[in-house]
């Protein structure tokens, strides 16, 4: 899961996401970024732990990410991913 730590309902909604990762038996994988520089370590950190699936909590503002690093990720973890 991909959270945004200056998003005041992050922690929230982290939790309630390692609640059902934990009901259902689904190994969850965290990684924090709200800058672009961010997003590298954060990617290769998903890459690394072989993530099949990235969730993204649900803010207004990402900062200054852009398609290009989503599309790093995919390429670099041979996933499809959509953007939206």
């Amino acid at each position: 899961m991909l959270v945004n730590p200056n998003y005041s309902g992050a922690q929230g909604q982290l939790r309630e996401v390692q609640e059902a990762a934990a009901r259902l038996g689904v190994q969850l994988v965290i990684v924090r970024a709200n800058v672009e520089t961010d997003f590298d370590a954060a990617f290769s950190t998903l890459v690394q732990q072989r993530a099949t699936a990235l969730l993204v909590n649900n803010t207004a503002d990402f900062g200054p990410c852009d398609s290009k690093a989503w599309s790093r990720l995919a390429m670099a973890s041979d996933r499809d991913m959509m953007e939206g």
